[in-house]
């Protein structure tokens, strides 16, 4: 059931990244994967977040990227998953180069379980990072800001973490 519910929200994720870009002819979609480091404000130390992304190419200095990102752990009294699907908009500081320094902002769905019982909501995120385009793959690292709830903006946290992808072209 879990499964079916992550699978739905890839897939209005990737229509709404899609939708946004439709008026480009031309346009690289990316395709990747990425796991960071975070320190969770519940406690419990560093942990492992993963995910995967989707980012298509608005022209040479922007893109909207799509991610679904998993976590999963657990203090002295208590066990959290954080699950989430964002959007954020991407603007690359050089342009289309080899070299990608890029910062963003973005929208998501957030849910976490607490001992099994779900809190679903909205949140934000920025994004920096360096990302290198090699002809086959890209790979970089980046650091960002999450506030998983808007209701409550002193739960955020930094996470630091690297990327790779793997570029297709699909013409619209």
């Amino acid at each position: 059931m879990y499964y079916k519910f992550v699978m739905r929200k890839i897939l209005a994720t990737s229509f709404l990244v899609i939708f946004m870009c439709s008026g480009a002819l031309a346009a690289d979609l990316d395709i990747g994967t990425h796991a960071s480091f975070y320190s969770p404000p519940e406690g419990g130390g560093n942990t492992l977040m993963t995910g995967i992304d989707a980012t298509y190419c608005l022209g040479p200095y922007f893109s909207a990227r799509g991610d679904l990102d998993n976590s999963n752990y657990q203090t002295a009294d208590h066990k959290y998953s954080l699950t989430s699907v964002s959007i954020t908009l991407i603007e690359h500081l050089l342009g289309a180069s080899n070299i990608d320094p890029y910062i963003g902002q973005g929208v998501g769905y957030y849910d976490k379980e607490t001992d099994g019982a779900s809190d679903k909501s909205t949140g934000l995120n920025s994004v920096a990072g360096i990302a290198v385009h090699f002809q086959t793959f890209n790979a970089g690292v980046e650091i960002k800001y999450v506030i998983p709830d808007t209701r409550h903006m002193d739960t955020g946290f930094y996470s630091v973490g690297g990327q790779m992808t793997g570029g297709l072209h699909v013409d619209l």
